[in-house]
């Protein structure tokens, strides 16, 4: 049993939790002396909760909507809208959709669209599809409405990709 010990023991294991902590002293001095000097600079401004701006009715072609995944949490998906041209502040706002939902900008009104299914609890339970449609330039929801039960989308597809001609969906 005391080979045991003896075995596990480190260098440092007689040293009581105190005498660890004077360990620290020398590095802490430096830091201590700065602060006692005063010469931080001023702080930020506040700036106001939320903080929101009003973006353009129709997005400039530079502008692209991408899908944000949070793996942690499948509820919690994003759609961002960006600025892949801007030098600086690429990010232009935020559009609350689900893990694996759709988004689709209008091209020829000032909406977004977003398909999501949700169920009852989170992973399982009772399903609910829903296509919500948003304002671009406040980024507010101003519809969200429900699939019938028994019909189900995958996708909202553009313009460009949906099928044309006579008899066809």
């Amino acid at each position: 049993m005391q080979d045991a010990m003896v075995r596990r023991g480190t260098r440092r294991d007689h040293l009581r939790p105190g005498a660890r902590l004077l360990g620290l002293i020398p590095g802490l001095i430096p830091g201590l002396a700065l602060a006692a000097a005063g010469n931080f600079p001023e702080p930020l401004p506040t700036e106001p909760m939320p903080a929101t701006n009003t973006l353009p009715a129709q997005y400039p072609e530079n502008w692209v909507l991408l899908h944000d995944l949070n793996f942690n949490s499948l509820p919690d998906g994003r759609a961002a809208v960006v600025d892949f041209t801007a030098p600086d502040n690429n990010l232009k706002g935020v559009v609350p959709v689900t893990q694996f939902g759709n988004i689709l900008a209008a091209s020829t009104r000032a909406e977004l669209y977003s398909s999501e299914t949700y169920h009852a609890r989170l992973g399982r339970g009772e399903r609910t599809d829903v296509i919500t449609i948003w304002d671009k330039a406040t980024l507010e929801a101003w519809l969200a409405a429900g699939a019938p039960p028994r019909e189900r989308w995958e996708e909202l597809r553009s313009e460009r990709d949906r099928p044309s001609g006579r008899g066809q969906r």
